[in-house]
Parts: structure tokens; C-alpha cells; sequence
């Protein structure tokens, strides 16, 4: 069996290959594909099977409800049924829910939910919560690899976590699992808040996949990752492995890493320690400059201007004094050498310190996306927005939010993070998954309740999933904001979509 097999369609001669070999010893091959594979990657006497097929009928899947989660409501049951749409993987994955967590938070959750991507993303969250950081990395890991091992993670993570245990699971052999097809999204939703685990990490898993013949695992890794020298060496079969192109191999840690959040609350480790102790809320702020201001670092004068700028020099020289002083006073308990420096007049940090920043990593994802969305790489344009949607956490400095310095970074911030939601929820809906586009939808129209172009694809979104009366509800929403905030109606468009709504036509 060859899962995932959209990743190959465009290397013709690697799925070839593999498919090659099994026909010639006259063996049968099952392929499972999220896209429609190029014409003529697969042989003439192939049957092709889509999703639609699969599904059940009402009936179906209403015994199905009733055989695995008798104590689910009926009222309950019918809207999980019209919500799963004959989806055995979604049926299955709420049947899992209400008996581990129960029908009556199950119930729940189906009253608020929109769409079954919606339902299992709220009942995630909910097992989540309790669940610490090094399992939630652990899961996050599993829904990259497809596949779960406590040596994997102890390899690749440094860590030997296991997922929290949960209906999203299916057990295998040897202490290996797998995450049920049905939850992959609603996961990642409900895993969006932590830290994502970033390229480097998720190339040493495909590393340690192929390492023990999983070549068929790797290679997916490997060409989402852009890093087609190491799937072709994967496919062609072992092989010493190069560093991915257009990388150098790793260095020896140069010192300790520094990691900052500054996208919603400041969260600061230092290598595995947090730093939660500023004995001066000078020095905190001070620090959040620092990081912020790399190139130049700022100068004696230029910290005094910004942080004291009418009091006198020798106040203001004093109080930058004391601030400091707080400053390196929260690292001593977990710093073996200086964090924080004075270079020829100017404050930085000290050389020997790695930093790891969200917001340049939030920058980062953004920029990728738009790059490989314009050459038409939309998987890895999906996956570069995803990884920027999944680092912001809130707004820039959210709990600073009288200081005057943050407040252009600020809007500049949530205006790329309105164009990722926008950028995101646009090729989700695309690609007629409307669960996801929902979810993104909404967080735009959250940070600005005036975007009509969100509120339409969000009509058309429920629309599309049989919820029309939503789609009215949220041109209502649309239309009173507008109103409050700008005292406007909403455009022709958005109302022209309403008329078509209230006419029932498909939009």
C-alpha cells in the first residue's frame, strides 16, 4: 500500500518506480491520494475509488451512531449525522469522542459546532487542556509523521513523550500508533496555540524514518519540505544521506538558546528553563526592545529617549541603570554567563546567545507562503501559512499595551496576520475544505468585524455545508457591524449573496 500518494504525482519516475516493481511480481497495490494524480501515472487496469464513494447513507450512519454511541441524544446523533455527511472517518471519530469523553460534552460541543471539522477540533481542545507541553509536541509529531513511537520522539524531540492518550489514536504493533484519518485537522487546530515544531525538526524525523526502511514515510516529509535531493535518495533506495540542500550541515551549539514569545503574552526560556521572574517591569520592557532591535542594537542614548524621554540625562541614566541591573537579575537563576551586555556604548545580547524569536519566525512562515503561493506551490504555501497562523498567539506585546513603541510593529503584525488567515482560508476553500476555511474566517473577522470579503466566504462556506441558515446569520452579523462601526451598509455583493441565500441558489 502507497499512502499519500499526491506527494509523488509530480515525480513520475519515483512513483514508477515503486509501483513498477510490485506490478512485475504481479502483486496487488492500493495508492490513497487527497488530489487527483496526474493522467496516466496509474496502470490501465486500475480502479480509481473517490471519497463520495465511500460514504454512507443516512441509514447507514445513523445504525453506525446508534451501535457506538448509544448514550448520544438523538436530536444530537441527527446533527452528527448531517454534519459527517456519510464521512465513516468523521462518524468513527465522534463515535471515539462520546465514549471517551462522554455524550453529554459531546452534545455540547455539537450545539456550538458549525461543520464535523469544527466539532472535533472543540472536543480536542477540550481532552488538550490538561495536557502538557511535552505531549502536545509528542502529538504534533505524530500528525507531521502520520505515525507514533516513544523512541521517535525520543530521537527527534530529545524526548521520549507520548501523545496524550485519546480516540485519535489508533494502535499498532511493537508500540507503534497512528492518528485516525478523521482527526489530523482538527488537531491541528487544537494544537495551533503551542510552539510548531519548524523544518529542522520534521527533517530529522524523516531522517530517522528512512534509518529503519520507512522510505515510504520519509519521502512525503522530505518533499514538503523542498528537500528533493534527499526524497530522490530515499526513493532510489539506502543511501548515506547529504544535509538538505541549500542548508550546511549543523554546528556544536554555540551557547545557550534563547526562546521568546513576544506574539500575545512574553513567554521566555532559557535552553529548558523559563524565565518568569522580572524583579523590574523596566527591565521586562527593556528586554522586549532588546530583541526587537537588533540591527543596530540600541545605544545608551537611544534606551533613555525611548524608555525616560523628559526626564533629565542623569535621571534617565540612572533609571536605564537600574533597569538593566533588574534585567540580568531575572536570568541569574537559570543563565551560567552573562545574557545581557554593554558593546561600546550600545546594550545587546551577549554573543554566545542563540536566539530564537516568534515574531521573526511568524515573518518568516508569511513570506514563504506568499513566495510559493506566486510560483504555485500551493501544498507548501498551505503548510508556510499554517506554521504563521499556528506562531500567533495574539497581538504584538498584548500585555504592554500603553507603551508607545510597540504600537506601529503592532498594526503592522496584525495586518500580516490578517493577510495569512485571508491567504490561508482562500486556498482551503479552494480545495472544498470548508471546516478549516470556517475556522480561519472567523479569526479574521474577529480582528476586523468590517471584513465583508471574510464574511462572504464564510456565507458561502455554510452555504456549501448545508447550514444556509448560518450563512443568513452571518450576513446579519456582517451587516450590523458595518453599521456600528462605519455607519455603511454592506456592499452589493454581500447582499446580492444574501438574495441568493433567502432564494435558496447555490452560491
Amino acid at each position: 500500500m502507497i499512502e499519500h500518494a499526491h506527494h509523488l504525482g509530480g515525480a513520475g519516475d519515483l512513483l514508477g518506480a515503486l509501483l513498477g516493481a510490485l506490478l512485475d511480481e504481479d502483486r496487488a497495490c492500493i495508492l490513497t491520494s487527497d488530489r487527483p494524480l496526474p493522467a496516466g501515472t496509474l496502470p490501465a487496469r486500475g480502479a480509481t475509488v473517490t471519497a463520495d464513494d465511500l460514504r454512507l447513507g443516512p441509514g447507514a450512519a445513523g445504525q453506525l451512531l446508534g451501535r457506538e454511541a448509544p448514550r448520544l441524544p438523538a436530536a444530537a446523533a441527527r446533527r452528527v449525522t448531517s454534519m459527517c455527511r456519510g464521512a465513516v472517518a468523521d462518524l468513527v471519530a465522534v463515535c471515539g469522542a462520546a465514549a471517551a469523553l462522554g455524550p453529554a460534552l459531546v452534545e455540547r460541543a455539537v450545539d456550538q459546532a458549525s461543520g464535523v471539522e469544527d466539532l472535533l477540533a472543540e472536543l480536542a481542545a477540550e481532552w488538550l487542556q490538561a495536557t502538557a507541553p511535552d505531549g502536545r509536541r509528542a502529538l504534533a509529531l505524530a500528525l507531521e509523521v502520520g505515525y507514533s513511537h516513544p523512541a521517535m520522539s525520543a530521537a527527534v524531540l530529545g524526548e521520549a513523550a507520548a501523545p496524550p492518550p485519546g480516540p485519535w489514536l489508533q494502535p499498532l504493533a511493537d508500540g507503534w500508533s497512528t492518528v485516525r484519518t478523521g482527526w489530523h485537522d482538527p488537531l491541528r487546530a487544537a494544537l495551533a496555540p503551542g510552539r510548531p515544531l519548524g523544518p529542522e525538526t520534521v527533517h530529522r524525523a524523516a531522517d530517522y524514518l528512512l534509518d529503519r526502511g520507512a522510505a515510504e514515510r520519509a519521502v512525503p516529509l522530505y518533499l514538503e519540505l523542498g528537500d528533493r535531493a534527499c526524497a530522490a535518495g530515499a526513493g532510489a533506495g539506502p543511501a548515506t544521506l547529504a544535509p538538505p540542500q541549500g542548508r550546511e550541515p549543523a554546528a556544536e551549539p554555540a551557547g545557550p538558546l534563547l526562546t521568546v514569545h513576544l506574539l500575545g503574552q512574553l513567554k521566555v526560556r532559557l535552553d529548558d528553563v523559563p524565565v518568569e521572574d522580572w524583579p523590574s517591569g523596566r527591565g521586562r520592557s527593556l528586554f522586549k526592545y532588546l530583541v526587537t532591535h537588533r540591527d543596530p542594537w540600541p545605544r545608551r542614548e537611544v534606551l533613555m529617549d525611548v524608555f525616560w524621554p523628559e526626564a533629565a540625562p542623569a535621571a534617565a541614566r540612572n533609571s536605564l541603570n537600574v533597569a538593566v541591573h533588574g534585567l540580568r537579575r531575572a536570568f541569574r537563576a537559570s543563565a551560567s554567563g552573562p545574557v545581557v551586555a554593554l558593546d561600546g556604548g550600545a546594550y545587546r545580547l551577549d554573543p554566545t546567545v542563540r536566539l530564537w524569536l516568534d515574531v521573526d519566525e511568524f515573518e518568516l512562515h508569511a513570506a514563504d507562503g506568499r513566495r510559493l503561493e506566486t510560483a504555485g506551490d500551493l501544498p507548501g504555501a498551505v503548510a508556510a501559512y499554517e506554521r504563521a497562523n499556528a506562531l500567533y498567539q495574539g497581538d504584538f506585546l498584548a500585555d504592554d499595551p500603553y507603551e508607545d513603541w510597540p504600537a506601529l510593529a503592532r498594526e503592522q503584525l496584525l495586518l500580516t496576520y490578517q493577510d495569512v488567515l485571508d491567504r490561508l482560508s482562500g486556498l482551503y476553500f479552494g480545495q472544498h475544505q470548508y471546516g478549516a476555511c470556517i475556522a480561519l474566517c472567523r479569526l479574521l473577522v474577529a480582528t476586523d468585524p468590517c471584513r465583508e470579503d471574510a464574511h462572504r466566504r464564510l456565507m458561502r462556506c455554510y452555504s456549501r455545508q448545508g447550514q444556509p441558515h448560518l450563512a443568513l446569520r452571518q450576513y446579519q452579523a456582517c451587516a450590523d457591524a458595518l453599521r456600528r462601526e462605519l455607519l455603511v451598509d454592506p456592499e452589493p455583493a454581500t447582499a446580492e449573496l444574501a438574495r441568493q441565500l433567502r432564494g435558496h441558489q447555490p452560491i
